[in-house]
């Protein structure tokens, strides 16, 4: 039997298509180890080889609750959380020869998990990737006991989704405080007027998910991976402030939120090992009311 060879122009067609697909991979979510503490720090570090010159470098970077990354001994990102990705120009601070990459990731409460990605380019257009996965390493702060990190979720995956496909911030400008938009310059239908009634300290409060109205008329709101907040908003027209309560109940994480039947329902996400719980607080009439009774069923 005669052996067929595929065209030449077919030859170099697949390699046109083969190249670049083998440029796409997709960077890893990883950590220490799967099960995560609150308030956590952890170093991680890849070290790496760049052959030729060097045209373009950029470093994108998100971590689940914060990073700083270091490249050969010199700071040149900052994360202020993984939902506001950062990504900056690191050509400079890279040299032809071995590289260290080192990233320190911090958690704060619940989930954590770090991403990062550094393209690489020469002259001639080709490129390297460094890409975050099982083959870094990591360790405590201030100790030398490397061992290999953890995967903890590929790229895309939930909570986080697809937070480099979305046009990320530069640093280092992503540690300044996050910009709130101007209520003038919303579309809102006739007869509706917008007001900016409370900035969150994310440093204080955290990150709020999820937002409900009591029957008096009050807002609820959870931090992501905090408690729940109550919101008693000024009458239209009037120059007080906003009253926030931390309401004194041992639930909190919710992405979820419903007042019905003069009672709190809650979805419980991040302080349970099940996917959710449904919470329920029922509530006095009394805006005097603080304690509230709780109970919660799976």
């Amino acid at each position: 039997m005669k052996a067929v060879r595929p065209p030449q122009h077919l030859a170099v067609l697949l390699c046109a298509v083969l190249l670049p697909l083998a440029l796409r991979a997709k960077p890893q979510w990883i950590w220490s180890q799967k099960q995560a503490y609150d308030g956590e720090k952890e170093i991680f570090r890849k070290t790496f080889t760049v052959t030729g010159d060097i045209k373009t470098a950029i470093l994108r970077l998100a971590c689940d609750n914060g990073a700083t990354a270091t490249l050969n001994g010199k700071n040149v990102l900052e994360n202020p959380d993984w939902n506001q990705p950062v990504h900056g120009d690191v050509t400079k601070d890279l040299h032809t020869g071995q590289n260290e990459l080192v990233i320190e990731g911090r958690n704060v409460k619940g989930a954590a998990a770090l991403l990062a990605s550094l393209t690489i380019e020469n002259p001639a257009g080709q490129k390297q990737l460094v890409e975050t996965g099982p083959d870094w390493e990591t360790a405590k702060p201030g100790t030398t006991e490397f061992h290999p990190a953890v995967f903890i979720a590929k790229y895309g995956a939930k909570p986080w989704g697809p937070v480099f496909d979305v046009p990320p911030r530069r640093g280092p400008a992503a540690a300044e405080q996050s910009v709130v938009a101007d209520p003038a310059t919303l579309a809102v239908p006739p007869g509706f007027k917008v007001e900016l009634l409370y900035t969150v300290p994310k440093d204080k409060q955290g990150s709020w998910v999820s937002l409900t109205v009591d029957s008096q008329g009050r807002l609820i709101a959870s931090d992501q991976y905090g408690g729940l907040y109550r919101l008693t908003v000024p009458p239209p027209g009037t120059s007080a402030g906003t009253k926030i309560e931390a309401l004194p109940v041992q639930i909190g994480g919710a992405h979820g939120l419903l007042f019905a039947h003069d009672s709190l329902y809650v979805m419980v996400n991040e302080r349970s090992p099940t996917s959710s719980r449904a919470a329920s607080m029922p509530t006095s009439a009394s805006p005097r009311a603080t304690s509230p009774r709780c109970s919660i069923s799976s």
